[in-house]
């Protein structure tokens, strides 16, 4: 089965938002809630700096993805 998910090229972006990704069910239904933690900024040598507010507990996934500019979000 394909991916719903876009391949991102995070290269393009200088600053991608950090997300604290939760899944749970609601309803008999599958649901996730983001919430955003922090920052990532590329570093020369094409690793990643990762700034976090926080640090999400009781597992969960930790997703980069290009941040929206500040009038977006």
């Amino acid at each position: 089965m394909a991916s719903k998910t876009p391949t991102i090229d995070v290269s393009k972006h200088e600053r991608l938002a950090v997300y604290g990704v939760r899944n749970y069910e609601k309803d008999g239904e599958d649901r996730s809630f983001w919430t955003q933690v922090g920052s990532a900024f590329r570093c020369k040598d094409g690793s990643f700096n990762l700034v976090l507010d926080y640090v999400p507990t009781g597992g969960g996934t930790l997703n980069l993805r290009p941040a929206r500019p500040k009038d977006e979000a």
